[in-house]
């Protein structure tokens, strides 16, 4: 499993520059970060498989709200049941509720989707977030999640359920990847196999958010924000490798 990122800055005219995945650790504006020796082990001054740094990105408010277009099935088992219970690991490993069910689009923070592809594929998911630039919080986010019809019981029930949790990862607070096999954000991994979120992912998640994980009373809907300043970041889970980012500039 490898994982291509594509930078593209919504509303789009022309392109600015190429350069690498992942987004860079420099930034400005208000950040909700914490020191990176805070909680350790993690991998927020990681750096990409070519180069470039991680971005630490966070939700203002939790749980997210996640909605599934639809269902797929393989093998006799539910695409949402396998996804879900992946996407469930991260409320599990922090003991709160970080995402949660809905089944009303307009309220979606996530929306996932399941693509049926040709077996020859090698694009296992793609994701897409939405950051506010200066501040790097994210306010909207799809998860596209792809099968075959002739998935294995492993690809289905242990390959998918890790580009699950894998992709929910980025969702929650990562730009780019750790350098640790061990860690389930690292970019390669078998897409037949199974992988547990590490203490190094967990205390990455925590130093995106400085330890705290602010709970809605209300919500705002990402799309009734300002688009100003919002760039558009693509993750495409990819068994062969590769990794671009495009910038563009109104």
């Amino acid at each position: 499993m490898r994982l291509r990122a594509r930078n593209l800055l919504t509303g789009v005219l022309a392109l600015l520059s190429l350069t690498s995945c992942g987004g860079s650790g420099g930034g400005g504006g208000a950040v909700r970060s914490c020191g990176t020796d805070v909680y350790i082990p993690n991998y927020a001054l990681d750096q990409d498989a070519d180069g470039s740094d991680n971005l630490l990105t966070f939700w203002e408010k939790v749980p997210l709200k996640v909605y599934f277009e639809s269902d797929v099935t393989i093998r006799g088992g539910s695409g949402i049941d396998v996804a879900w219970a992946a996407f469930e690991r991260w409320n599990t490993i922090s003991g709160q509720t970080l995402v949660s069910r809905t089944t009303v689009l307009s309220e979606a923070d996530v929306i996932v989707r399941f693509r049926t592809v040709p077996a020859t594929t090698t694009v296992l998911g793609v994701t897409t977030k939405r950051i506010v630039v200066s501040t790097r919080e994210t306010v909207s986010a799809e998860i596209q999640l792809n099968v075959w019809t002739t998935m294995t019981n492993d690809q289905f029930f242990k390959g998918f359920a890790a580009t699950s949790a894998h992709e929910m990862g980025h969702v929650l607070y990562l730009s780019g990847h750790s350098e640790s096999n061990a860690d389930l954000m690292f970019p390669f991994g078998s897409s037949s196999a199974d992988k547990d979120i590490s203490t190094a992912d967990y205390n990455t998640l925590l130093t995106a958010y400085c330890g705290v994980f602010d709970t809605r009373a209300s919500r705002v809907r990402a799309s009734s924000r300002s688009r100003e300043g919002v760039v558009e970041e693509v993750f495409e889970t990819d068994a062969t490798g590769g990794c671009t980012m495009h910038v563009h500039r109104p």
